[in-house]
């Protein structure tokens, strides 16, 4: 869906591109903060039976928007070419190849790996950490909406300030300001300062996401843009995958506030490499 929309986006408009990927992000959120409280009620007066037929109808009212959606180009394929497979492989390998060869486009795959790394790790390790330092579990489901609700505006502020900054020297800056927030939450940790911590990171992710969508995006030609987002999205999976069991072993024999540490210095790189990609284009 991100390959049609871009390329509907770049068509009409190349700036439209930021815009699509920020507000895709605000709606997000709004429909973050709005979910549970309609769940709540549905629930409450008219059981779980119903809030699945809600959910039907939802899937169902967003497939008629697609269905007339417009399309970029359509291309009439001949029934060979469906099942010709080796077309599929070689497109594939060409895409690869290109990512490979594109210095920027590895340099962008390379610190997406880094950042759902990361990500899986502190994923583990925030609630329990709030949580030995007092904080009661609902209590984080309330930092939890709140920073749904900052999610709400933070990408609208930021589509206002890249109308003087560049996505890569905002990208620099935030990812930086993600590191050493991370690093703060481990070396100074008092219970008001680690929720602050904690909400700023989760607040960063809805700047440094779509912007990070937004940048891929500018380097993938239009022919190879859907295999390429289809081979950043096994990037993410290969991060949760080594992720997931890194963080075990990492929690395994360093505290919560060391884990959060090194996290932060893993994340040092991020910002290291958007600062290499902003010199050599942008």
């Amino acid at each position: 869906d991100d390959a049609w929309a871009v390329d509907l986006a770049e068509k009409d408009d190349g700036n439209l591109t930021d815009s699509y990927f920020l507000k895709k992000r605000t709606f997000r959120n709004i429909g973050m903060v709005i979910a549970p409280l309609v769940a709540g009620l549905v629930v409450k007066h008219y059981g779980m039976t119903n809030l699945w037929l809600i959910y039907g109808m939802g899937i169902f009212i967003a497939t008629l928007f697609l269905i007339f959606a417009k399309n970029t180009n359509h291309v009439e394929i001949k029934e060979n070419e469906i099942e010709d497979y080796k077309n599929v492989f070689t497109h594939s390998r060409k895409t690869w190849d290109f990512i490979r060869k594109h210095k920027i486009v590895s340099l962008l795959f390379v610190a997406i790996f880094i950042f759902f790394v990361v990500e899986e790790i502190t994923s583990l390790v925030w609630t329990p950490y709030l949580q030995s330092h007092g904080l009661p579990l609902p209590q984080i489901g309330y930092l939890f909406s709140l920073i749904a609700g900052l999610g709400i505006l933070t990408p609208l502020i930021t589509e206002r300030i890249l109308k003087n900054k560049s996505k890569l020297s905002i990208l620099t800056t935030t990812t930086l300001i993600y590191a050493v927030a991370l690093i703060l939450a481990g070396v100074y940790s008092r219970l008001l300062f680690i929720s602050i911590i904690f909400v700023i990171t989760y607040s960063l992710e809805e700047i440094i996401e779509p912007l990070e969508d937004s940048v891929v995006n500018k380097y993938l030609q239009s022919k190879i843009r859907a295999t390429a987002l289809s081979l950043k999205s096994v990037v993410t999976s290969m991060a949760s995958i080594v992720g997931g069991p890194l963080a075990g072993y990492i929690l395994g024999i360093l505290s919560a506030e060391k884990a959060l540490m090194l996290s932060g210095i893993l994340f040092m790189i991020i910002p290291l490499v958007y600062s290499l990609a902003g010199k050599r284009t942008f």
